[in-house]
Protein backbone atom coordinates (compact mmCIF):
# COMPACT_ATOMS: atom_id res chain seq x y z
CA UNK A 1 0.00 0.00 0.00
CA UNK A 2 0.90 3.46 -1.03
CA UNK A 3 0.67 6.63 1.05
CA UNK A 4 0.78 10.45 0.62
CA UNK A 5 0.94 13.16 3.83
CA UNK A 6 1.90 16.73 4.84
CA UNK A 7 5.19 15.70 5.70
CA UNK A 8 6.22 15.31 2.11
CA UNK A 9 6.88 11.69 2.21
CA UNK A 10 5.81 9.17 0.15
CA UNK A 11 5.47 5.61 2.09
CA UNK A 12 5.42 2.03 1.16
CA UNK A 13 3.36 0.04 3.75
CA UNK A 14 3.84 -3.97 4.58
CA UNK A 15 0.23 -4.83 5.03
CA UNK A 16 1.10 -7.83 6.14
CA UNK A 17 3.35 -6.94 9.25
CA UNK A 18 1.04 -3.44 9.38
CA UNK A 19 4.23 -1.93 9.44
CA UNK A 20 6.08 0.90 6.64
CA UNK A 21 8.22 -0.63 4.78
CA UNK A 22 10.02 2.94 3.75
CA UNK A 23 9.93 5.91 3.23
CA UNK A 24 10.38 8.26 0.07
CA UNK A 25 11.19 11.93 0.51
CA UNK A 26 9.08 13.74 -2.53
CA UNK A 27 9.62 17.16 -1.41
CA UNK A 28 5.96 18.69 -1.56
CA UNK A 29 2.65 18.08 -0.12
CA UNK A 30 1.02 15.43 -2.32
CA UNK A 31 -2.66 15.30 -1.83
CA UNK A 32 -3.64 11.93 -4.28
CA UNK A 33 -1.97 8.45 -4.85
CA UNK A 34 -3.03 6.09 -7.17
CA UNK A 35 -1.71 2.52 -8.72
CA UNK A 36 -2.07 1.41 -12.18
CA UNK A 37 -4.14 -1.76 -12.98
CA UNK A 38 -1.01 -3.57 -13.13
CA UNK A 39 0.56 -1.88 -10.48
CA UNK A 40 3.80 -1.55 -12.75
CA UNK A 41 3.15 2.55 -12.37
CA UNK A 42 2.04 4.62 -10.06
CA UNK A 43 0.69 8.28 -10.13
CA UNK A 44 1.02 10.87 -7.26
CA UNK A 45 -0.53 14.65 -7.33
CA UNK A 46 0.73 17.49 -5.97
CA UNK A 47 -1.58 20.30 -6.67
CA UNK A 48 -1.33 20.93 -10.48
CA UNK A 49 1.17 18.29 -11.20
CA UNK A 50 0.96 14.50 -11.60
CA UNK A 51 3.87 12.31 -11.31
CA UNK A 52 3.85 8.88 -12.50
CA UNK A 53 6.02 6.77 -10.98
CA UNK A 54 7.98 3.41 -12.38
CA UNK A 55 7.73 0.44 -9.62
CA UNK A 56 10.83 -1.11 -11.36
CA UNK A 57 13.38 2.23 -11.26
CA UNK A 58 11.42 3.84 -7.84
CA UNK A 59 11.62 7.34 -10.18
CA UNK A 60 9.68 9.67 -12.30
CA UNK A 61 9.17 8.70 -15.58
CA UNK A 62 7.36 11.43 -16.24
CA UNK A 63 5.61 14.42 -15.42
CA UNK A 64 1.79 15.91 -16.80
CA UNK A 65 1.43 19.49 -15.78
CA UNK A 66 -2.32 19.99 -15.63
CA UNK A 67 -2.67 23.50 -15.41
CA UNK A 68 -4.70 23.94 -12.61
CA UNK A 69 -5.63 22.02 -9.48
CA UNK A 70 -6.08 18.26 -9.83
CA UNK A 71 -9.22 17.00 -8.00
CA UNK A 72 -8.79 12.93 -8.98
CA UNK A 73 -7.73 10.94 -11.52
CA UNK A 74 -7.97 7.45 -12.88
CA UNK A 75 -6.25 4.61 -14.64
CA UNK A 76 -8.22 3.94 -17.76
CA UNK A 77 -5.58 1.16 -18.24
CA UNK A 78 -2.52 0.80 -18.19
CA UNK A 79 -1.46 3.67 -20.63
CA UNK A 80 -3.89 5.97 -19.87
CA UNK A 81 -5.01 8.13 -17.42
CA UNK A 82 -8.07 10.53 -16.90
CA UNK A 83 -7.52 13.72 -14.52
CA UNK A 84 -10.04 16.05 -13.68
CA UNK A 85 -9.93 19.46 -11.49
CA UNK A 86 -10.98 22.88 -11.06
CA UNK A 87 -11.91 23.02 -14.79
CA UNK A 88 -14.85 21.26 -16.52
CA UNK A 89 -13.14 19.45 -18.90
CA UNK A 90 -11.41 16.28 -18.46
CA UNK A 91 -8.20 15.20 -19.97
CA UNK A 92 -7.36 11.71 -21.16
CA UNK A 93 -3.00 11.69 -20.92
CA UNK A 94 -1.59 8.97 -23.08
CA UNK A 95 1.35 7.91 -20.42
CA UNK A 96 4.30 6.07 -22.68
CA UNK A 97 3.49 8.70 -25.42
CA UNK A 98 3.68 11.75 -23.32
CA UNK A 99 0.82 13.59 -24.46
CA UNK A 100 -2.71 14.50 -24.14
CA UNK A 101 -4.62 12.15 -26.58
CA UNK A 102 -8.37 14.09 -25.87
CA UNK A 103 -9.55 16.77 -23.89
CA UNK A 104 -13.54 16.99 -23.59
CA UNK A 105 -15.84 19.69 -21.77
CA UNK A 106 -17.51 16.87 -18.98
CA UNK A 107 -19.18 20.14 -16.71
CA UNK A 108 -20.02 23.44 -16.43
CA UNK A 109 -17.71 23.70 -12.85
CA UNK A 110 -15.01 22.00 -11.62
CA UNK A 111 -14.70 18.10 -11.63
CA UNK A 112 -14.37 17.02 -8.02
CA UNK A 113 -14.29 13.01 -8.38
CA UNK A 114 -13.76 10.28 -11.29
CA UNK A 115 -14.15 6.40 -11.51
CA UNK A 116 -13.57 3.58 -13.87
CA UNK A 117 -15.99 0.80 -14.35
CA UNK A 118 -15.86 -1.52 -17.08
CA UNK A 119 -19.62 -2.44 -18.96
CA UNK A 120 -21.11 -6.16 -18.43
CA UNK A 121 -21.85 -6.12 -22.08
CA UNK A 122 -18.57 -5.54 -23.69
CA UNK A 123 -16.41 -8.92 -23.93
CA UNK A 124 -13.18 -7.19 -25.60
CA UNK A 125 -12.38 -4.94 -22.76
CA UNK A 126 -12.41 -1.83 -24.87
CA UNK A 127 -15.11 0.10 -23.06
CA UNK A 128 -15.13 1.61 -19.49
CA UNK A 129 -17.38 3.69 -18.21
CA UNK A 130 -16.08 7.09 -16.71
CA UNK A 131 -18.16 8.63 -13.99
CA UNK A 132 -17.67 12.07 -13.35
CA UNK A 133 -18.50 14.17 -10.34
CA UNK A 134 -18.90 17.84 -10.50
CA UNK A 135 -19.54 21.27 -8.01
CA UNK A 136 -22.10 22.06 -10.73
CA UNK A 137 -24.18 19.20 -8.66
CA UNK A 138 -24.18 16.59 -11.58
CA UNK A 139 -22.82 12.78 -11.66
CA UNK A 140 -22.07 11.82 -15.09
CA UNK A 141 -21.32 8.69 -16.47
CA UNK A 142 -19.11 8.70 -20.06
CA UNK A 143 -18.68 5.48 -22.37
CA UNK A 144 -15.79 5.27 -23.59
CA UNK A 145 -13.72 3.12 -26.58
CA UNK A 146 -10.37 2.46 -25.53
CA UNK A 147 -9.05 1.84 -28.95
CA UNK A 148 -10.44 5.62 -30.04
CA UNK A 149 -9.92 7.78 -27.54
CA UNK A 150 -9.92 11.06 -29.99
CA UNK A 151 -13.68 10.66 -30.17
CA UNK A 152 -15.89 12.50 -27.92
CA UNK A 153 -16.86 10.01 -25.19
CA UNK A 154 -20.96 9.09 -25.15
CA UNK A 155 -22.68 10.75 -22.03
CA UNK A 156 -24.87 7.80 -21.16
CA UNK A 157 -26.50 8.95 -17.76
CA UNK A 158 -26.25 12.04 -16.20
CA UNK A 159 -28.29 12.85 -12.82
CA UNK A 160 -28.50 16.53 -11.25
CA UNK A 161 -28.32 15.37 -7.11
CA UNK A 162 -29.16 19.21 -5.87
CA UNK A 163 -26.01 18.62 -3.75
CA UNK A 164 -22.35 19.26 -4.11
CA UNK A 165 -20.75 16.21 -3.96
CA UNK A 166 -17.10 16.02 -2.68
CA UNK A 167 -16.82 12.63 -3.50
CA UNK A 168 -18.27 9.36 -4.46
CA UNK A 169 -17.62 5.50 -4.82
CA UNK A 170 -18.83 3.32 -7.26
CA UNK A 171 -20.15 -0.26 -6.92
CA UNK A 172 -21.55 -1.95 -10.25
CA UNK A 173 -23.02 -5.86 -10.95
CA UNK A 174 -24.21 -7.58 -13.53
CA UNK A 175 -27.78 -7.43 -13.74
CA UNK A 176 -28.95 -11.31 -15.11
CA UNK A 177 -32.70 -9.92 -15.75
CA UNK A 178 -31.07 -6.94 -18.30
CA UNK A 179 -30.54 -6.61 -21.56
CA UNK A 180 -26.83 -8.15 -22.51
CA UNK A 181 -26.77 -5.49 -25.45
CA UNK A 182 -27.96 -2.98 -23.44
CA UNK A 183 -25.14 0.05 -22.52
CA UNK A 184 -27.09 1.65 -19.64
CA UNK A 185 -25.47 1.67 -16.44
CA UNK A 186 -26.21 -1.10 -13.96
CA UNK A 187 -28.92 -0.88 -11.19
CA UNK A 188 -26.42 -0.33 -8.92
CA UNK A 189 -24.52 2.54 -10.37
CA UNK A 190 -28.06 4.46 -11.07
CA UNK A 191 -29.54 3.66 -7.85
CA UNK A 192 -26.03 5.53 -6.36
CA UNK A 193 -27.17 8.39 -7.90
CA UNK A 194 -30.70 8.21 -6.62
CA UNK A 195 -30.15 7.89 -3.49
CA UNK A 196 -28.36 10.88 -3.24
CA UNK A 197 -30.90 12.87 -4.77
CA UNK A 198 -33.61 11.32 -2.17
CA UNK A 199 -30.86 11.78 1.02
CA UNK A 200 -30.83 15.48 -0.19
CA UNK A 201 -34.33 16.22 -1.07
CA UNK A 202 -35.08 14.81 2.76
CA UNK A 203 -32.78 17.11 3.80
CA UNK A 204 -34.09 19.87 2.29
CA UNK A 205 -37.88 18.92 3.48
CA UNK A 206 -36.24 18.48 6.67
CA UNK A 207 -34.73 21.95 6.60
CA UNK A 208 -37.83 23.57 5.29
CA UNK A 209 -39.97 21.97 8.14
CA UNK A 210 -37.68 23.34 11.20
CA UNK A 211 -37.48 26.91 9.45
CA UNK A 212 -41.66 27.08 9.46
CA UNK A 213 -41.68 25.72 13.06
CA UNK A 214 -39.43 28.51 13.84
CA UNK A 215 -41.98 31.30 12.27
CA UNK A 216 -44.22 30.15 13.79
CA UNK A 217 -42.63 30.41 17.37
CA UNK A 218 -41.35 33.88 16.50
CA UNK A 219 -44.92 34.86 15.85
CA UNK A 220 -46.38 33.52 19.04
CA UNK A 221 -43.60 35.53 21.01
Amino acid sequence: MLSVSTDKTLRTWNLIKGRCAYVTNIKAVAHIVQWSPSSALFAVVIDKRVDIYDIATGGVVHAIDYGKRVNSIVFLNNDVIAIGGDSNDIHLYDIPNKHTIHTFTAHENRVKALQKTTTHADITGDKVWLISVSSDSYIKVWELDLTELKREPKLIASVDTTCRPTCMSVRTFVDSSADENSSQPSAALTATAADVVSDENAKTSSKKRKNKSKEKANKKV
